[in-house]
C-alpha cells in the first residue's frame, strides 16, 4: 500500500562532513549554514522558503558571503548556481 501523496517523503543518501552537523540533545542535525545552502539548492518552492532562509541567516548570523564561500568550497556540488542566485535574491528582499 502506498501512502497518500501528501505523506510521501523523499530520502537520499549524501556525503556530509563532520563540520556540517551539530549535536542537539543527542541528535545530529545539519548546521544552520548547511540547512540554508540545502534549501537554496533543492527547495521546490524557494519563494515559500525565502522567509525561513532569511530568518535562519539572521538567527545563525550567516552572511551571504559565508554561504557563497561554503557553496564554492564544495567540489561537484549540484545546483551551485541556482543556490547562489536564490541566496542573492533572498538577501535583497
Amino acid at each position: 500500500m502506498r501512502p497518500a501523496a501528501s505523506l510521501r517523503i523523499s530520502v537520499r543518501e549524501v556525503v556530509i562532513d563532520d563540520a556540517s552537523v551539530v549535536d542537539v540533545g543527542g541528535i545530529l542535525v545539519t548546521t544552520i549554514l548547511r540547512t540554508i545552502v540545502d534549501l537554496a539548492r533543492f527547495s521546490d518552492d524557494f519563494e515559500a522558503d525565502r522567509d525561513l532562509v532569511d530568518r535562519l541567516m539572521e538567527f545563525g548570523q550567516v552572511s551571504l558571503h559565508e554561504a557563497e564561500r561554503d557553496i564554492h568550497s564544495r567540489r561537484n556540488l549540484p545546483n551551485k548556481k541556482r543556490a547562489i542566485e536564490r541566496l542573492r535574491s533572498a538577501s535583497r528582499s
